[in-house]
């Protein structure tokens, strides 16, 4: 997961990471998963310098 991750992502290189990773979206009601559950994302940018993303719950 993303945010157990993240330490180790940012030392990889080439890869840039915008900003930490952070909770994008709080499930209270379980819509999207289990109830409580938060989604996080980071953003980075690819040796060509595009941005991505990655995602995951918790």
């Amino acid at each position: 997961m993303i945010h157990r991750v993240w330490p180790s992502l940012i030392l990889m290189e080439p890869i840039t990471f915008d900003q930490p990773a952070q909770v994008i979206f709080q499930d209270e009601e379980g819509v999207f998963g289990n109830k409580g559950e938060a989604e996080w994302m980071a953003f980075f940018k690819d040796p060509a310098g595009k941005t991505l993303a990655r995602a995951s719950r918790k």
